[in-house]
């Protein structure tokens, strides 16, 4: 057999360390990106989210006509020091779009999305692990640069629960399950 090249072979380790965005192994299949359009309300998040930090987040997806998806995430926050006082309301907007670095590797029919929000921004990961359109969808992300690695989920449900509701009880358990069985390392608290 050929020996293999050292400097490319620890080339593709550093960029794997680098810039490793696998996705979980289960990814909904024949995603219907006009079903999933509409407004979505945050009823789960991972913990230590650097870019969350208010309730009763949204997000609603619209198509544009450049033929990428509009996203408007919204929160409410509180004043720190009087929790009773809500301040106005957070909103972003960002663009998303299938993942894919070739026209011919963009699978439409599968949730492995990219979304950002700044042009200076990388787009990141956006898998809908799985959805029903009309009730709940599992939202997976993973972010690796350098040393820095971070996953993030997400429990998105077409309407607002209460955290003891037993239908958000068991779409919680559902991706909990999911998660942790398909990423490594994966805690979802």
């Amino acid at each position: 057999p050929k020996p293999q090249n050292p400097i490319k072979k620890n080339n593709t380790i550093i960029t794997k360390l680098m810039f490793s965005n696998a996705p979980p192994t289960r990814i909904q299949k024949d995603f219907k990106l006009d079903d999933y359009l509409g407004l979505w309300y945050e009823s789960y998040r991972s913990a230590g989210m650097p870019f969350q930090k208010g309730d009763e987040g949204t997000a609603e997806y619209a198509k544009r006509n450049d033929g990428l998806v509009n996203v408007c995430n919204s929160e409410q926050r509180v004043d720190v020091k009087n929790p009773d006082n809500k301040l106005a309301r957070t909103v972003v907007e960002g663009s998303a779009r299938f993942r894919g670095f070739h026209h011919f590797l963009i699978r439409k029919n599968e949730g492995r999305l990219q979304v950002k929000f700044s042009r200076f921004q990388p787009w990141g990961t956006y898998d809908v692990v799985e959805t029903d359109y009309t009730s709940y969808a599992i939202i997976f992300s993973k972010f690796n640069a350098l040393c820095f690695n971070r996953t993030f989920c997400w429990v998105l449900t077409r309407k607002p629960y209460k955290e003891d509701d037993e239908e958000l009880i068991r779409i919680k358990e559902r991706a909990m399950t999911i998660l942790e069985e398909d990423v490594d390392d994966f805690n979802f608290d």
